[in-house]
Protein backbone atom coordinates (compact mmCIF):
# COMPACT_ATOMS: atom_id res chain seq x y z
CA UNK A 1 0.00 0.00 0.00
CA UNK A 2 2.24 2.84 1.23
CA UNK A 3 1.94 5.88 -1.01
CA UNK A 4 -0.44 4.31 -3.49
CA UNK A 5 -4.04 5.31 -4.07
CA UNK A 6 -6.89 2.82 -4.22
CA UNK A 7 -9.03 3.30 -7.33
CA UNK A 8 -12.50 1.74 -7.45
CA UNK A 9 -14.50 1.46 -10.67
CA UNK A 10 -18.19 1.07 -11.31
CA UNK A 11 -18.94 -1.22 -14.29
CA UNK A 12 -21.98 0.01 -16.23
CA UNK A 13 -21.24 3.19 -18.13
CA UNK A 14 -17.62 3.07 -16.98
CA UNK A 15 -15.81 0.05 -18.42
CA UNK A 16 -15.54 -0.01 -22.21
CA UNK A 17 -17.15 -3.45 -22.22
CA UNK A 18 -20.22 -2.01 -20.47
CA UNK A 19 -20.88 1.16 -22.44
CA UNK A 20 -18.11 3.25 -20.87
CA UNK A 21 -14.70 4.59 -21.80
CA UNK A 22 -12.21 2.90 -19.43
CA UNK A 23 -10.25 0.28 -21.36
CA UNK A 24 -8.58 -2.95 -20.36
CA UNK A 25 -5.23 -1.45 -21.35
CA UNK A 26 -5.72 1.40 -18.91
CA UNK A 27 -6.66 -0.98 -16.11
CA UNK A 28 -3.73 -3.31 -16.84
CA UNK A 29 -1.29 -0.42 -16.80
CA UNK A 30 -2.32 0.99 -13.41
CA UNK A 31 0.49 0.78 -10.89
CA UNK A 32 -1.88 1.25 -7.98
CA UNK A 33 -4.40 -1.03 -6.34
CA UNK A 34 -7.86 -1.08 -7.88
CA UNK A 35 -11.16 -2.88 -7.59
CA UNK A 36 -14.74 -3.00 -8.75
CA UNK A 37 -17.86 -1.80 -6.91
CA UNK A 38 -21.01 -2.51 -8.87
CA UNK A 39 -24.65 -3.40 -8.55
CA UNK A 40 -23.90 -6.19 -11.06
CA UNK A 41 -23.36 -9.65 -9.65
CA UNK A 42 -19.77 -10.71 -9.18
CA UNK A 43 -20.11 -13.08 -12.15
CA UNK A 44 -21.42 -10.32 -14.44
CA UNK A 45 -18.66 -7.95 -13.29
CA UNK A 46 -16.10 -10.65 -14.11
CA UNK A 47 -17.73 -11.04 -17.54
CA UNK A 48 -17.18 -7.32 -18.17
CA UNK A 49 -13.53 -7.64 -17.16
CA UNK A 50 -13.11 -10.70 -19.34
CA UNK A 51 -14.54 -8.81 -22.32
CA UNK A 52 -11.72 -6.31 -21.76
CA UNK A 53 -9.21 -9.17 -21.81
CA UNK A 54 -8.62 -9.05 -18.06
CA UNK A 55 -9.46 -12.09 -16.05
CA UNK A 56 -6.52 -14.45 -15.84
CA UNK A 57 -3.81 -12.65 -13.94
CA UNK A 58 -5.96 -9.54 -13.70
CA UNK A 59 -4.43 -7.35 -10.98
CA UNK A 60 -7.66 -6.19 -9.30
CA UNK A 61 -7.88 -6.32 -5.52
CA UNK A 62 -11.58 -7.09 -5.21
CA UNK A 63 -15.03 -7.10 -6.74
CA UNK A 64 -17.72 -5.88 -4.35
CA UNK A 65 -21.44 -6.02 -5.06
CA UNK A 66 -23.73 -3.33 -3.69
CA UNK A 67 -27.21 -1.93 -4.08
CA UNK A 68 -27.31 1.34 -5.95
CA UNK A 69 -28.84 3.07 -2.93
CA UNK A 70 -25.99 1.91 -0.68
CA UNK A 71 -23.00 3.17 -2.67
CA UNK A 72 -21.72 5.61 -0.01
CA UNK A 73 -22.00 2.97 2.69
CA UNK A 74 -20.15 0.43 0.54
CA UNK A 75 -17.37 2.92 -0.24
CA UNK A 76 -16.95 3.56 3.50
CA UNK A 77 -16.76 -0.20 4.12
CA UNK A 78 -14.13 -0.62 1.40
CA UNK A 79 -12.05 2.13 2.98
CA UNK A 80 -12.24 0.32 6.33
CA UNK A 81 -11.43 -3.02 4.73
CA UNK A 82 -8.45 -1.58 2.81
CA UNK A 83 -6.85 1.03 5.09
CA UNK A 84 -3.55 2.79 4.57
CA UNK A 85 -3.94 4.15 1.05
CA UNK A 86 -3.07 7.80 0.46
CA UNK A 87 -6.19 8.44 -1.62
CA UNK A 88 -9.45 6.72 -2.35
CA UNK A 89 -10.74 7.40 -5.86
CA UNK A 90 -14.12 6.30 -7.22
CA UNK A 91 -14.54 6.23 -11.01
CA UNK A 92 -18.15 6.25 -12.15
CA UNK A 93 -20.42 8.03 -14.62
CA UNK A 94 -23.35 9.71 -12.88
CA UNK A 95 -23.91 12.78 -10.73
CA UNK A 96 -25.55 10.52 -8.17
CA UNK A 97 -22.28 8.50 -8.01
CA UNK A 98 -20.35 11.72 -7.45
CA UNK A 99 -22.62 12.69 -4.57
CA UNK A 100 -22.28 9.23 -3.00
CA UNK A 101 -18.47 9.29 -3.36
CA UNK A 102 -18.23 12.70 -1.75
CA UNK A 103 -20.59 11.63 1.04
CA UNK A 104 -18.20 8.73 1.74
CA UNK A 105 -15.14 10.99 1.66
CA UNK A 106 -13.80 9.66 -1.65
CA UNK A 107 -12.43 11.62 -4.60
CA UNK A 108 -14.70 11.25 -7.64
CA UNK A 109 -13.50 10.95 -11.23
CA UNK A 110 -16.05 10.83 -14.02
CA UNK A 111 -15.36 7.87 -16.32
CA UNK A 112 -15.30 10.21 -19.32
CA UNK A 113 -12.46 12.14 -17.67
CA UNK A 114 -10.49 9.10 -16.50
CA UNK A 115 -8.04 9.40 -19.40
CA UNK A 116 -7.10 12.85 -18.10
CA UNK A 117 -6.38 11.41 -14.66
CA UNK A 118 -4.91 8.14 -15.89
CA UNK A 119 -1.28 9.30 -16.37
CA UNK A 120 -1.21 10.66 -12.81
CA UNK A 121 -2.69 7.46 -11.36
CA UNK A 122 -0.41 5.20 -13.44
CA UNK A 123 2.77 6.82 -12.17
CA UNK A 124 2.00 6.87 -8.44
CA UNK A 125 3.51 4.71 -5.79
CA UNK A 126 5.87 2.57 -7.81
Amino acid sequence: MGSKPLVVFDVDGVLASAGGTVTGQQLSALSCAWGILSSRSQARALDALQELGLVHGCPYEFIEVCRVSQRAEELRMIREKYPGFTEYVYVADRERDKAEAELAGWQFVNANDFGDHFPALKGRGG
